[in-house]
């Protein structure tokens, strides 16, 4: 499919159509996989898919032995946050307790040209649109040889629709689709308890609404619909419209 028509298949929830063109491929595989001298691993998904959840797990994977194993060091950037946007230096972006000890982290990481370290970027369509043109996280990305980082390696998350520009950089697209067909369903029925009575409404809901069922492999619309079925004493809406708005009131 041509990205324009996945985005559109994603947005209408037609996983499985999506599913059947995909390759599925393991968190732990995704840098071993990339053939190119600097590996930029771009990961999209719509908006709730778990793109965030999906890196902070990686760090605590990584923490622990379990993956990434070719990294000493894994630094996870928020682009949402307004000091990672005012960034200049490399020890801005940097997790420590102090100054200094960002400043030493730098030197180190500058001195290997950046080699076995990981630089996890996310949030990519929450980063200001002049910022993505010039910045320090620009720099890293599209050029890290100016910072001395030549030998690092990128993760970066975003809304496909707002990654375009990203594309000829990476040497690895990753697609999050959320939720499986299984995952739907024991997501519910754990969630409501494994109470027979409540899923079955649940599922005579789904079977008269379809469109709002396709829209549940994404977590944060599986968790507001969710909310709303707990919440509701009377029907539930009908349409994906009503379901946000009824959260909003």
């Amino acid at each position: 499919f041509p990205d324009e028509e996945l985005v559109a298949l994603k947005h209408r929830g037609k996983v499985k159509e999506i599913r059947e063109k995909k390759i599925p491929v393991e968190l732990k595989d995704v840098f071993t996989s990339c053939k190119e001298a600097r590996k930029v691993v771009l990961v999209e998904g719509v908006a709730g898919a778990g793109k965030s959840s999906m890196v902070i797990n990686a760090c605590r994977e990584w923490g622990m032995g379990n993956i990434f194993k070719e990294f000493k060091r894994v630094v996870l950037v928020e682009l949402r946050d307004p000091n990672i946007q005012a960034a200049k230096t490399l020890a801005d972006i940097l997790p420590a307790r102090n100054r200094e000890m960002a400043e030493e982290m730098e030197a180190l990481i500058r001195a290997v040209g950046g080699e076995a370290t990981l630089i996890i970027f996310d949030g990519w369509d929450e980063f200001p649109a002049h910022l993505r043109q010039v910045s320090l996280v620009q720099r890293i990305i599209e050029n890290p040889g100016s910072l001395s980082l030549h030998k690092s390696a990128v993760m970066i998350t975003s809304r496909p629709e707002c990654s375009a520009d990203l594309h000829h950089l990476a040497s690895s697209r990753i697609e999050i689709l959320g939720f499986s067909e299984d995952a739907v369903k024991e997501y519910f029925t754990e969630s409501l308890g494994g109470n027979r009575e409540k899923v079955e409404k649940l599922s005579s809901y789904f079977e008269e609404h379809p469109h709002i069922a396709d829209s549940s492999y994404v977590p944060l619309n599986a968790a507001i619909i969710l909310h709303l079925f707990l919440s509701f004493s009377q029907a539930l809406p009908s349409t994906l419209h009503g379901v946000f708005c009824a959260l909003v009131l």
